[in-house]
């Protein structure tokens, strides 16, 4: 990744605040919106689910000059994830989730480089977590 990349991802995820956890819940909002049938996967409180995923994104983002480093991780991420059997497809939609949350959540700071920007960032999360998932055989 470049300079300016990083530097837009890492403003645009401080500008969503992600210490107050809210574009977690926000992602979640969104996923069982497209998705209402996922909501059975969870035990009903979201808040633990939600504060995770804050936790790994404040994570890759802190890690995006070498991002490489944390391959194995998504790929553990992936291969945990193995057990749920998720259609590739569905990365997709969470994907779609994470970025109108991100969008939301970022007001009048949005724009269209921003989400150029997250959307390979996820393409590259997702592409290493399936292969997390892959090393199982799902």
């Amino acid at each position: 990744m470049t300079e300016e990349q990083i530097a837009i991802l890492r403003k645009s995820w401080t500008e969503v605040k992600p210490e107050n956890k809210r574009i977690g819940f926000l992602l979640y909002e969104k996923l069982f919106e497209a998705a209402p049938f996922l909501r059975a996967m969870f035990d009903g409180n979201i808040s633990t689910q939600a504060c995770k995923l804050v936790a790994v994104i404040s994570f890759v983002i802190s890690k995006l000059h070498r991002i490489e480093d944390i391959f194995p991780d998504l790929q553990d991420i992936g291969n945990r994830h193995s057990e749920y059997q998720i259609p590739d497809k569905w990365y997709n939609v969470v994907g779609n989730c994470l970025i109108e949350a991100l969008k939301e959540e970022s007001g009048n700071t949005w724009n269209k480089d921003k989400e150029k920007q997250w959307r390979e960032l996820y393409n590259i999360l997702k592409e290493q977590m399936q292969s997390g998932e892959n090393r199982r055989g799902g």
